[in-house]
Formats: structure tokens, C-alpha cells, sequence
């Protein structure tokens, strides 16, 4: 196909590293073909319209529905994360960062339950061109549990952090500029080590959202981003951090 070989002569072309030797070169096309094959079997859609960006149909397959296609487990061994790289260039409208944060939320979505799936689909949804609006939760959907208990593990999740982070716990809840300091980041990382995993549960998040005047999406994605981050390598990770730069809670 005469149009995937121009994109791997630039793929080629623009690799940071050495060329690819003729045996390298061979396997990769072969990968691509393979690829790209799948996929338009898959969408019954022609390797070249799933090439060509200007295609409507293309517009609906990418980069959700081939996500949730490439990360199924009998697509696992077809569609690697060695794929990552060359899947942002074969489609050239998205930028690898774009790739792997694709890949990476639809990994984190399938897990959750049937509300905080709502969340993250929405996020989802409203992912354009590499760019993650923040989603609005309505108020009573943010926590609906009785008034006692919220109120009780509120007060528990504001003294433990409180204490760790030598705040006071009403100090916590202010938004200042030693607060400031504090969320999301170094919360959310607290939040998820191992030895706070039993105290920090999922189900938290709509509580530190309304405890810390913060949109729940916003709080999930603190949660998804120290979680997806601190397993990368470096490589990945400065891509991870790049595509989070995107992002505005």
C-alpha cells in the first residue's frame, strides 16, 4: 500500500534513534499491514479511509472505539504498547502523548463501577483533538449516602490528611496557599500507597470532592494520573506527563 509505505519512510525518517536496518524496516511494515488490516476489518472500513483524516467514518472509530477494540484481551498480543508510538503516527492528527492517555483511560474505566464509569465516560466524551474538558457532576450526585456517615468519614479523611500534612483540619478544607501546595498531588499520592489503601478507597473521591470544592472529575483524575505515572518507565512517563499537560481541573 502506497500510502502506508510514504508514513513509514517518515516514521522512519523522524525516529530520534539510528535507522531502521532492512530487517527492522521489514518487520515494522509488517506490524503496520497487520495493523491496520485488523482494524479495518474490524470497522469494515478500507486501510486507506482509516488512513485519511478527512473521513467521517474514520472520525468515529478514533480514538475511542479503537481503543476499546485494541486493549480487549484477545487483541492484547496484536495491539502492544510498541504499537503506541506507531498507531500516533499512522493516524498523524494525535500525538503519541494522546495515544498512550487513550489507552491508559479506557484501561482505568473498565474497571470502575457503574458510577464512577459514568464519570470517567464522560470525561471520555468529551475528549477532542488531545484536550479533556473537566465533566460536571451534579451535587446529588456526588455522594448520596445518609448525612451521619458522610459527615463522620468526612471528618476522618480531613483529621488523618490534616495530621499528615501538619494542617488543621479546617485549615485543610480553606482553599490557601499552604493548601495549595498540598492537593492535589501529594493527597492523591498519599491517598493511594499502599499502607492508606484501606482508608483511601474509590468511593472517596465524591467526598474529597465536596470536602475540597473540587469537581469529582477533577479528584478522579488526580487519582488516575499519580496511579497511571508512578509505574512508567521514563520514557513513558515523560509522555504520560506530557499528555497531562492537556488537562485543566
Amino acid at each position: 500500500m502506497e500510502l502506508l509505505e510514504a508514513r513509514l519512510t517518515e516514521f522512519e525518517r523522524n525516529r530520534k534513534s539510528r535507522m531502521f536496518s532492512p530487517k527492522q524496516r521489514e518487520q515494522v511494515y509488517e506490524k503496520a499491514n497487520y495493523f491496520l488490516s485488523k482494524v479495518s476489518e474490524y470497522f469494515d472500513i478500507s486501510p486507506e479511509r482509516l488512513l485519511n483524516r478527512e473521513n467521517k467514518k474514520r472520525a468515529i472509530i478514533f480514538p475511542k472505539q479503537l481503543c476499546e477494540y485494541q486493549i480487549s484481551n484477545e487483541n492484547k498480543k496484536i495491539f502492544g504498547r510498541e504499537y503506541w508510538n506507531l498507531t500516533a503516527f499512522l493516524f498523524r492528527d494525535l500525538s503519541h502523548a494522546t495515544v498512550i492517555h487513550s489507552y491508559k483511560l479506557i484501561e482505568f474505566w473498565k474497571n470502575l463501577n457503574s458510577y464512577e464509569g459514568k464519570a470517567i465516560r464522560g470525561f471520555f466524551s468529551s475528549l477532542e483533538e488531545g484536550y479533556v474538558k473537566p465533566v460536571k457532576i451534579l451535587k446529588e450526585e456526588q455522594f448520596n449516602k445518609k448525612e451521619e456517615q458522610f459527615n463522620k468519614t468526612a471528618d476522618f479523611v480531613c483529621r488523618t490528611l490534616a495530621d499528615y500534612f501538619e494542617l488543621e483540619p479546617e485549615d485543610l478544607k480553606k482553599k490557601t496557599q499552604k493548601r495549595k501546595s498540598v492537593f492535589p498531588r501529594q493527597i492523591a499520592q498519599y491517598q493511594i500507597a499502599e499502607e492508606n489503601k484501606e482508608i483511601f478507597k474509590k468511593e472517596s473521591w465524591s467526598l474529597i470532592a465536596r470536602l475540597f470544592d473540587m469537581t469529582d472529575a477533577g479528584v478522579m483524575h488526580s487519582y488516575y494520573k499519580i496511579g497511571a505515572w508512578k509505574n512508567l518507565p521514563t520514557s513513558e512517563g515523560w509522555e504520560i506527563r506530557k499528555a497531562l499537560s492537556l488537562f485543566k481541573n
